[in-house]
């Protein structure tokens, strides 16, 4: 008797040990996750009041980066890319491929320029034309001019190939259109500023600079080989390569070309850095039109979707679904008024009238080059 009483408390003492064992593995996961949570919410508000001295945000860990964006279009914005026209030589005659006369001690080259606003989105495609050029100049058996690759965010003039100086015209189709107008936007901003100093007016002014750019570039795809990259295809290299070099190297020519990429590596890294971009760029704009949303009365995302969706409808109207002629200055934006930062965006997108290869017949351009929204003498 004395045995089994004296073990009786032992048995009670281990099932009290392993209720108490079996609590705390149930309570640890729910800590965890609690405390997950709580990390996740406090890196969300802090990035959403957070930006760097150049106007981007910290860099944050991808997967975190992606359950944070919401980048989306605007309602009617599809609407607004039927309009972008190419003019591809290998499928219509008239899309010509000027090659201008040397300026000094230049020699005679193929210009073929990537004409988008400014901003990072583009660098990517850049890289991609600037490495095919570079295996064109160095390969014996081509028969043209070298290939000169440049960047600018500046609209051709009206007018043939003797007006702009270029041969072949390569452009990116926005979308979603706001990542292309915000990165615009902070690609103008002056040493200082960051991305709190722009407002709701100045991305609707932005967003109506950015139709009227493509606007002017429709025109001149009327008679210029011009090429539209769709944003999609910059998360596909092989198709980029494969579309890039149909239309840049003559057809005469590209058999000698071969493959765009010999080091896998290179394209790898060219991959996720255009990947990076993007995703900076699209979290960019999400954190700026929440935070604008939120000086609204109603402070409703919503509300400001609405406000840029009637601002696309009303231009879209206005230029006849982007078909006038001229097409609506970058200076001017009723009812909105330019700011400093708009001003400096509609400069970087009117013509360029000093370029040596350019020249500037019509009047309209050359009010754009001086700043005249007005421009009495079309």
């Amino acid at each position: 008797m004395v045995t089994l009483s004296a073990k009786r408390p032992v048995r009670i003492k281990r099932r009290q040990q392993s209720q108490k064992g079996s609590l705390f593995a149930y309570k640890v996961p729910l800590l965890i996750v609690f405390l997950s949570f709580v990390f996740v919410l406090l890196t969300y508000y802090y990035l959403l009041g957070a930006t760097s001295r150049n106007g981007t945000l910290p860099q944050i860990p991808q997967r975190l980066r992606a359950k944070m964006m919401q980048v989306k279009e605007i309602l009617h914005e599809q609407y607004f890319r039927k309009t972008i026209v190419d003019c591809l030589p290998t499928r219509n005659p008239k899309c010509k491929t000027f090659v201008p006369e040397s300026v000094g001690d230049n020699e005679k080259v193929q210009r073929v320029a990537l004409v988008v606003p400014p901003g990072k989105v583009s660098l990517y495609i850049l890289n991609h034309m600037t490495l095919l050029a570079q295996r064109y100049n160095n390969n014996p058996k081509y028969k043209g001019p070298n290939i000169e690759v440049f960047q600018t965010s500046h609209v051709p003039p009206y007018g043939y190939g003797k007006s702009h100086g270029l041969t072949r015209i390569v452009k990116l189709t926005p979308s979603p259109l706001m990542v292309h107008v915000v990165d615009a936007l902070e690609a103008v901003l002056v040493t200082g500023q960051t991305m709190e100093a722009i407002t709701v007016e100045d991305i609707q002014v932005a967003l109506l600079q950015i139709m009227r750019f493509h606007c002017r570039l429709s025109h001149v795809a009327a008679h210029t080989a011009s090429l539209s990259i769709d944003a999609a295809a910059l998360r596909n290299v092989t198709e980029l390569e494969r579309v890039l070099q149909d239309f840049m190297i003559p057809n005469e020519d590209n058999s000698h070309v071969g493959p765009f990429h010999a080091d896998l590596s290179l394209e790898e890294t060219a991959d996720e850095d255009e990947n990076k971009v993007l995703s900076d760029q699209e979290f960019l704009e999400t954190n700026l039109l929440t935070k604008l949303a939120g000086t609204l009365e109603n402070q409703n995302t919503d509300a400001l979707w609405a406000k840029l969706d009637q601002v696309l409808q009303d231009e879209m109207k206005r230029t006849k679904d982007q078909s006038i002629w001229p097409c609506p200055t970058f200076w001017g934006a009723e009812p909105f008024q330019l700011s400093t930062v708009t001003e400096k965006l509609a400069k970087a997108l009117s013509p360029n009238c000093d370029d040596p290869y350019v020249s500037c017949f019509v009047q309209k351009d050359k009010c754009e080059a001086m700043g005249d929204p007005v421009c009495k003498k079309q």
